[in-house]
């Protein structure tokens, strides 16, 4: 089977305007899913942490540009993401660093997505056009 085929095998989700979070973006699942499907994998971000106050100061970053990548990549499992936005993600290339994470929307209740080392994997059943919910809080569930 060629690659193109395969990969419409773990295709789950798309992102779509949320069904819980009427502003914003969620995913939401494309076909049914069976509990203990891996859906995503954790993704690998290219780029480098920079001190907030050097994009201000030094290279002149306007804060609504500096405010935007800190809520895109506030998900980002590093250190950094405890520092009080002391420290900003910059990507390498930013078009491609766009990744199913940064989309997934968090619920204290009605989650179906749970967070383990290699990926996250649904904890039920979803229907399709069901969105994909993380336990809030985006902690590290399953090891």
């Amino acid at each position: 089977m060629s690659n193109a085929l395969t990969s419409l095998q773990s295709f789950y989700c798309k992102p779509a305007v949320s069904m819980k979070y009427k502003n914003k973006i969620g995913l939401i699942a494309v076909k049914d899913i069976e509990p203990n499907t891996k859906v995503m994998e954790r993704p690998c971000y290219n780029g480098q942490w920079m001190y907030t106050e050097d994009l201000k100061g030094k290279y002149d970053v306007d804060s609504s540009t500096i405010n935007s990548l800190q809520e895109l990549y506030r998900n980002k499992k590093l250190f950094m993401q405890n520092c009080n936005r002391r420290y900003t993600f910059i990507p390498t290339i930013p078009i491609y660093e766009y990744h199913g994470e940064m989309f997934i929307n968090q619920s204290r209740y009605g989650s179906n997505v749970a967070l383990r080392t290699n990926g996250y994997y649904t904890t039920k059943r979803i229907k399709r056009g069901d969105e994909l919910l993380l336990l809030e809080g985006n902690k590290l569930l399953v090891k």
